[in-house]
């Protein structure tokens, strides 16, 4: 509980510095307003610029910039069975940042503009959610709300076209066949510091350095070539493999020749590395 209340606390001390950072901003602005306009009467200079000929408009635009933006949405992402979901991100359009749930599952989203909003929450693993919201300036609005797990697998499938579809399934019965040493899948990848690491950690893969870069090796006794590679499908290199992180990669195969997927096999005369990534649909 006082973790709760501590967070709550520095989202209201948030808001109100945010209050007077544009407090300040805006008697700045509208003493210069004034003083741009009366400067200019007095010298009998006509004023050829529109926003001058209004001062009081300018005055009510600055004091609705302030005032509209106040609101705070304090929330709690839960799973369906009651538990928290933490590293949930919560957004709201129109707010100046997201926010992340922590281990409690609670969030604060802070400088919101009033009215109804759509809160949108998501994360990797399960289904996001979309929740109508009420807020009111200077005023705390609580959201509770449950997302349903789901694979990472299955979220694809529900949005994929049907070749993606049928890799997801080939996909999927690997996961499930597969050997130690050939497969690792987003758990054994999310701990993992870089490609190059996870591409290394296989007993039948090296890497070589070369300026700039690296190259990608299958060894097998004596003998060492280069693997092909592939991202989501599609014939790659090991450049556009380390352009991804880690924690993208939903798995990653590694067949050596002779053991080569079926749909790889004319490419897969020194093995295949086959790389799967969040992003395929």
């Amino acid at each position: 509980m006082p973790l709760l209340v501590g967070l709550e606390q520095r989202a209201r001390r948030s808001a109100t510095a945010g209050s007077l950072f544009r407090l300040g901003w805006l008697f700045g602005f509208v003493f210069f307003v004034i003083g741009m306009h009366w400067i200019a009467l007095l010298s009998e200079v006509a004023i050829t610029v529109p926003w001058l000929k209004y001062p009081a408009w300018i005055v009510a635009a600055a004091y609705l910039a302030l005032y509209s933006g106040l609101a705070t949405l304090v929330g709690i992402v839960r799973r369906e069975d009651g538990g928290p979901v933490g590293d949930a991100t919560a957004s709201v359009p129109g707010a100046p940042a997201d926010a992340m749930s922590d281990s409690t599952g609670r969030f604060v989203l802070t400088d919101l503009p009033a009215g109804s909003h759509e809160l949108l929450v998501r994360r990797i693993g399960y289904g996001y959610s979309v929740t109508l919201v009420e807020l009111r300036n200077r005023d705390t609005t609580r959201v509770s709300l449950a997302l349903r797990a789901v694979t990472i697998l299955d979220e694809i499938r529900v949005t994929a076209n049907q070749w993606v579809r049928g890799e997801v399934e080939e996909l999927q019965h690997r996961l499930s066949h597969g050997s130690v040493g050939r497969v690792r899948n987003a758990d054994d990848l999310r701990g993992a510091g870089s490609i190059r690491t996870v591409l290394f950690d296989f007993p039948s893969l090296t890497t070589r350095t070369q300026p700039g870069s690296y190259s990608v090796y299958m060894t097998r006794g004596t003998r060492a070539c280069s693997p092909t590679i592939w991202v989501d499908g599609w014939r790659s290199d090991v450049g556009v493999l380390e352009a991804y992180r880690p924690a993208d990669l939903i798995a990653l195969e590694v067949y050596p020749p002779g053991e080569v997927p079926m749909r790889y096999q004319d490419f897969g005369s020194c093995g295949v590395v086959l790389a799967w990534t969040r992003y395929l649909r």
